[in-house]
């Protein structure tokens, strides 16, 4: 599905829809986005680490 929003958003750069900048600051924040998921599902499939509701951290 995350790469399907990526599909999109450069589909609508490139019939210029949105502008150079706008696709720019959009492909950071993808980028960004996808590094945040990427550890977070590296933290919960590692069978080391205990994931626990925030609600019951100190």
């Amino acid at each position: 599905m995350f790469d399907s929003v990526k599909i999109l958003i450069r589909m609508t750069y490139t019939l210029e829809i949105i502008e150079q900048k706008t696709y720019i600051e959009l492909e950071n924040d993808l980028q960004n986005i996808g590094k945040m998921l990427g550890g977070w599902l590296k933290y919960l499939k590692n069978p080391q680490t205990k994931a626990t509701p925030l609600q019951n951290r100190p």
